[in-house]
């Protein structure tokens, strides 16, 4: 057997007119009985934001900024670390880089000044300055 509200609620899902008929009263009634209004306000006020509530959620977020900048700030240091480490390697290696190269100019002129010195005589003596 199907009860009184269910068939209310069925009738008044076919027929919105009907719906909206009801829902005028019951706020009608609502409206004009303060314990109705009591209790509608209590459970409405349960869901709304309080001034602290708002107040605590502005410290939070200004205590999370003010944790991303300290933490902005120490990953920038870190970077400036790193760039500065990394300029110290560069510098290095052209200091090794120019040494190399002294190195090989030094080798290839003691190569050139023996090669000159073995064949001088080779080609004097060739030409018949050298006896």
């Amino acid at each position: 057997m199907e009860s009184l509200i269910d068939r209310l609620l069925e009738d008044a899902a076919r027929h919105p007119e009907k719906r909206r008929r009801l829902a005028r009263m019951l706020a009608l009634d609502i409206a004009t009985e303060e314990t109705l209004r009591s209790l509608l306000l209590e459970g409405l006020l349960r869901d709304v934001a309080t001034k602290q509530d708002l107040e605590k959620v502005r410290r939070e977020m200004r205590e999370m900024e003010e944790r991303l900048k300290r933490e902005m700030r120490e990953v920038e240091e870190r970077l400036q670390r790193q760039m500065e480490e990394l300029r110290k390697g560069i510098w290095r290696l052209e200091d090794r880089m120019d040494n190399l190269v002294k190195w090989m100019v030094g080798l290839l002129a003691s190569i050139w000044l023996t090669l000159v010195a073995l064949l001088l005589p080779v080609v004097l003596k060739m030409l018949g300055l050298i006896g």
